[in-house]
């Protein structure tokens, strides 16, 4: 739409001082881009507006109001503004066609300043699919930052509107537990956590992938066992029917001897298994037995049908040795630890015998056959030569211990005895 000015009230200095405007206004370069103008003149006013939005054909509508105004004026005093009419039309004929020309290369810059910024804020747009920085354009070709959402870490500009936004996206730092291809990994600052790591009061052990272990684990100084949520094991653990334990303080898995509770040991294997029902030789001269709970065995053992072992009370098994477990009963274990029976020889001919339930016979008789009665006295040892008991009696034995029965002896060339 196209907008006329009317001049209310016409003279010719009022036109004179609007035509003179309009030549300052065409040699100062000024164009549609300006702010309305206002010309004042006392009490008379006349005022011409440029909007930012006009196009050509309304600059040069504006210029011909002021040409009919000045017409009117001409008409009001024809003698004494001829001339002056003439310079001013010649004047607005020479300026309009300058602005003209001035506001159709600003109209091109304009336009494509426009088709930049719209190509800007179409890039900042596909930059980022959450959140991005938008540019827009006044009136003026100012461009506006339009404030990012916090998922973008920077947004680097010219200032330029004819200049590309650049926009760089920064993943957040990782920390903590991350599933990771169903893989549960820990980070910090950023950086995957490898080998041990104390995490909410449990030990793990990552690989080198990050993953943490499960089961029996070889770590530098020892080996250690994780369940199945990758946190160390302490105490007992049950495996294939038998025990590993792990050390309360650092976790690691007890080999050797083990004492706990009142003395009690228990004995684990170079893997780590407990050993049960079953015997440990730690060197030449130490065995140990094991029972069926794993605790190491004290005193009598009986096994196989009727035999009979002795550990001690450091569990040491009993060899080549006496044992006296009461005033009245005395055993003696052989070089494989058993427990003798019967006729026990030792040093260079003494004689001992141990009865059915082991225990060493003292001070009494023992018919091994029909023909054959031995007789131990009070260390043990079975006698050989005259026995003088019971008031006065006496008895005889060889020097093969057996006694003399219905046969002569004689002790000396006069001294002959004969036993019934």
């Amino acid at each position: 739409m196209i907008k006329g000015y009317k001049l209310y009230k016409v003279g010719k200095r009022l036109v004179t001082g609007v035509v003179l405007t309009t030549g300052i206004m065409a040699a100062f370069g000024m164009n549609s881009a300006s702010a309305d103008t206002t010309l004042v003149s006392g009490s008379d006013s006349a005022v011409v507006k440029s909007d930012t939005n006009q196009s050509e054909n309304q600059t040069a509508t504006a210029f011909g109001s002021v040409n009919g105004s000045d017409h009117i004026a001409m008409n009001s005093s024809k003698n004494s503004s001829d001339n002056i009419d003439n310079k001013v039309a010649v004047s607005n004929i020479t300026t309009t066609q300058n602005d003209k020309d001035k506001v159709q290369a600003e109209k091109q810059t304009t336009s494509n300043t426009d088709a930049t910024v719209n190509n800007d804020k179409e890039t900042a747009k596909n930059s980022s699919l959450s959140s991005s920085t938008v540019l827009s354009t006044d009136s003026n070709d100012k461009a506006t930052n339009v404030t990012p959402s916090s998922e973008i870490s920077t947004v680097q500009t010219s200032g330029k509107t004819d200049s590309s936004a650049q926009v760089q996206t920064q993943e957040p730092v990782k920390n903590g537990w991350i599933n990771k291809n169903g893989a549960n990994q820990f980070y910090e600052n950023g950086k995957i956590v490898v080998g041990e790591k104390n995490i909410d009061n449990y030990w793990y052990n990552f690989d080198k992938q990050g993953n943490y272990s499960v089961g029996l684990t070889n770590l530098l100084s020892k080996t250690v066992y994780y369940d199945n949520n990758g946190h160390m094991h302490y105490g007992y653990l049950k495996v294939d029917q038998t025990y590993m334990y792990f050390d309360e303080k650092d976790g690691h898995a007890v080999t050797g001897e083990r004492d706990y509770g009142n003395g009690t040991m228990q004995y684990y294997g170079q893997d780590f298994k407990q050993i049960q029902n079953n015997y440990v030789r730690t060197n030449a001269n130490t065995i140990y037995f094991f029972g069926t709970n794993g605790d190491a065995v004290k005193g009598i053992r009986n096994y196989d049908n009727g035999k009979m072992e002795y550990y001690s009370n450091n569990y040491n098994q009993v060899r080549n040795n006496y044992v006296r477990t009461n005033a009245n009963t005395i055993y003696f274990f052989g070089t494989n630890g058993d427990a003798v029976k019967g006729i026990r020889n030792y040093d260079n001919g003494k004689m001992e015998y141990y009865s059915n339930n082991y225990n060493q016979v003292r001070n009494n008789y023992v018919r091994t056959n029909a023909n054959t009665i031995y007789f131990f006295g009070a260390n043990g040892d079975a006698v050989k030569g005259i026995r003088n008991y019971d008031n006065g009696k006496m008895e005889y034995y060889g020097n093969n211990y057996n006694q003399v029965r219905n046969n002569y002896v004689r002790t000396n060339a006069n001294t002959i005895y004969f036993f019934g």
